[in-house]
């Protein structure tokens, strides 16, 4: 969800369980859903031109909130 009033661009990486990568990448509008692998997840975030990074774990049938905020990322 960007509550920046910002451009928001991530990058979400992950791990699947057959040993590969999977990278999604995309710019996020004020409320976005996207479906991506289970797993540990690395973020990059761009957030009007400030960089954050971090991760979360991600499990099957589980959602999160990835909140922009224009001084900070909170990942629920």
């Amino acid at each position: 969800m960007n509550k920046s009033e910002a451009d928001v661009y991530i990058s979400l990486r992950s791990n699947r369980a057959d040993g590969t990568v999977a990278i999604n990448e995309f710019p996020v509008k004020r409320r976005d859903q996207v479906e991506i692998p289970v797993g540990w997840i690395d973020y990059i975030a761009y957030v009007g031109g400030t960089k954050y990074t971090g991760g979360f774990q991600l499990n099957e049938g589980t959602l999160h909130t990835i909140t922009f905020n224009r001084t900070k990322v909170v990942v629920d």
